[in-house]
């Protein structure tokens, strides 16, 4: 998603910031915040025009994708941002803490995930403020997805070229998912 968008957007760089607390899972639902540092610096590894901010795992919670992107906007106040979801996300940000806040420091910038088109009305229709807001970015439909890896690994299956070798190697070296 990152790669495509920053092609279609002709985005300078692609910030990765990881969630510190989603609010929407619970502590035992999500892999420890090390863990998932270490596994994005190992897929952004040599790529000069991805790099991670650790804004969100920084700050006290609760972490809220709206405040997030407020601090952001503060911290980088030159630049102009692309806040990139997946189109499931898409769908529940009526019921995420502030929705109507994400597009005033950020475009909303959607990848289709389901394959059967991005339909944003029904999103804007709730929440007004992001009308005109949303853009689409076109990519290939991979049906890999992080559930599919973990319940993968939990069953002993391959995850071989659904992530990056180092990633796997990363993932069995730590016994995460199991």
């Amino acid at each position: 998603m990152a790669e495509f968008a920053r092609d279609q957007l002709k985005l300078d760089s692609v910030l990765w910031m990881i969630a510190a607390e989603p609010p929407h899972k619970t502590a035992n639902s999500i892999t420890g915040i090390k863990h998932r540092l270490e596994m994005v610096k190992l897929v952004i590894k040599n790529r000069s025009e991805f790099a991670i901010s650790l804004l969100d795992m920084n700050r006290p919670g609760p972490h809220f994708s709206s405040d997030m992107l407020e601090l952001a906007s503060r911290e980088l106040p030159e630049t102009e941002l692309y806040f990139l979801i997946g189109s499931d996300s898409l769908h529940d940000l009526p019921r995420w803490y502030q929705p109507e806040r994400l597009g005033i420091f950020a475009s909303i910038c959607v990848m289709d995930r389901s394959g059967k088109g991005l339909d944003a009305e029904d999103v804007t229709a709730e929440i007004p403020s992001l009308r005109g807001n949303i853009q689409t970015i076109v990519a290939p439909t991979i049906g890999i997805s992080a559930t599919s890896i973990r319940e993968r690994v939990r069953r002993d299956q391959t995850i071989r070229y659904l992530v990056p070798d180092s990633v796997c190697s990363y993932i069995h070296k730590h016994r995460l998912y199991r």
